[in-house]
């Protein structure tokens, strides 16, 4: 967004890019953690293992959608052997926007009569509106507290740490033996690996985790115990390997014919069972869904989204969000060595007693609990969207200035980006790009999808900057 914003052709006007700072520590190889220790990094590119990989082929990466090649042609600079097939470590990928970043900004500064451009690491407490009109931001900076007035706000807050699973007793998420963000700097490596470790969610987090941890446990020469637990036990699929980025199929013929998670789900799988049985895979016709995703959503009623979610989301997940080859493939091993066990099971109790852990669950085709004694307890359900995980957000909407999504999906927003009200009213002057957005797109956590919304929001930031009586 920050490039976006600050292109010659956007306009004359100062952009401020606030971070809110964290604590370096040590990373998974014993390097200094990036994670929000620097810009472009957040939970996805924080990461310095080699074993995190990113799950989209390096061919669809690019930040700007009319510069297909551009993450490509970074790769190639950096002499990375890869290609637009590869799925490269994430780390490069922070790098790529870091440096997209630097050089723009590069630009901006060399020239006396551009826009200025500002860097804080600082923490937005709150946003309320100024006498003049203007958005009044609050926040704390290097132990002391700051103001400053703007035009325009977007919230670009990326991900949040996962919410905390619904149990009956929760005081155990208050134990030393939990971990409720496996990316906050440094917490994998404080991990008891002589013990068994639960992981809560068997998804790509799970993933990333387990490699991580798998890493640590052959460089200490210690044996490795996983078990891994979710309602349905699924596991990402593999992206296939592949040269190229796949091109798209058309969609399903009659996938618009009845506006129903059922029908949508039937015409998937009738349209697998037509392309598999003439030689193809049934990736390409789950492609074949990401132009039309956002249509296909918006005309569901709400019961239906509903019934979606309940049903269908944990398959859609686990087949749309896969793994990278590499990725997968550990897993495999990791499972055939019995490093990593899967259970198809709820929670029921999770306890400390006596210096340990014991976990409780109860297995979907039995009735009786089983109960698994271990260490630590990691929490892999991936990135929460309740926005009462981010004060601000919680401010604002105590404000009446956002409002939440009936589902708790994400955030209600306009069409030019303005996030909405209680009321469905655009507050003015606040926009938002991210992964909230899926409340109104269902796809908003890839990069094919969220640079197309960055591209869209800050086309209206600026057209409102720029054109009288905007």
């Amino acid at each position: 967004m920050a490039v976006r914003l600050l292109k010659p052709e956007a306009g004359m006007f100062d952009v401020v890019l606030i971070n809110r700072p964290q604590p370096p520590g040590p990373g998974v190889d014993g390097q200094l953690s990036a994670y929000s220790t620097s810009l472009a990094r957040g939970l996805a590119y924080g990461t310095n293992s080699a074993d995190h990989l990113l799950n989209v082929p390096a061919a669809r990466m690019s930040a700007f959608e009319e510069l297909p090649h551009d993450f490509e042609a970074y790769l190639q600079r950096r002499a990375v052997a890869a290609d637009g097939g590869s799925f490269v470590a994430r780390k490069l990928y922070g790098d790529y926007l870091r440096s997209t970043l630097d050089e723009v900004t590069a630009k901006v500064l060399s020239k006396p009569d551009a826009p200025r451009f500002f860097m804080k690491h600082a923490t937005v407490t709150t946003i309320g509106r100024h006498a003049d009109g203007r958005l009044q931001l609050a926040f704390n900076e290097g132990g002391g507290q700051g103001r400053l007035l703007a035009d325009r706000v977007v919230l670009a807050l990326g991900n949040f740490v996962p919410a905390n699973v619904g149990l009956p007793e929760p005081r155990f998420y208050e134990s030393q033996f939990y971990l409720r963000d496996p990316w906050q700097a440094g917490a994998l490596s404080r991990i008891d690996l002589s013990r068994p470790v639960v992981l809560i969610g068997t998804g790509l987090t799970m993933l990333d985790v387990a490699a991580t941890l798998k890493r640590r446990a052959v460089a200490a020469g210690m044996p490795l115990s996983l078990i891994a637990i979710s309602r349905r036990g699924l596991l990402a699929q593999a992206h296939r390997l592949q040269s190229e980025s796949p091109k798209f199929l058309s969609p399903p013929p009659d996938i618009f014919d009845v506006c129903s998670a059922r029908h949508y789900l039937r015409s998937v799988r009738r349209h697998i069972r037509q392309h598999e049985a003439n030689g193809g895979d049934w990736r390409d016709v789950v492609a074949s869904l990401r132009p039309i995703t956002p249509t296909l959503w918006a005309k569901l009623a709400a019961p239906e989204r509903r019934r979606f979610l309940r049903h269908v989301r944990p398959y859609w997940d686990s087949h749309r969000h896969r793994a990278a080859p590499e990725s997968a493939a550990l897993l495999a091993d990791l499972i055939a060595s019995g490093e990593l066990k899967i259970h198809a099971a709820n929670l029921v109790r999770i306890s400390e007693i006596g210096g340990s852990t014991e976990v409780s669950i109860r297995p979907r085709t039995r009735t009786e609990t089983i109960d698994i004694h271990a260490g630590h307890v990691i929490n892999c359900t991936g990135p929460s969207s309740d926005i009462q995980a981010e004060p601000l957000l919680a401010s604002m909407h105590l404000q009446s200035m956002i409002s939440p999504d009936a589902l708790g999906l994400g955030l209600n927003v306009a069409d030019d980006y303005r996030v909405t009200n209680a009321q469905g009213q655009p507050t003015a002057g606040v926009y938002y790009v991210g992964p909230l957005l899926k409340a109104c797109h269902w796809e908003a956590t890839a990069v094919p999808e969220l640079r197309k919304h960055v591209r869209a929001a800050a086309d209206a930031v600026i057209q409102t900057l720029t054109t009288p009586d905007q």
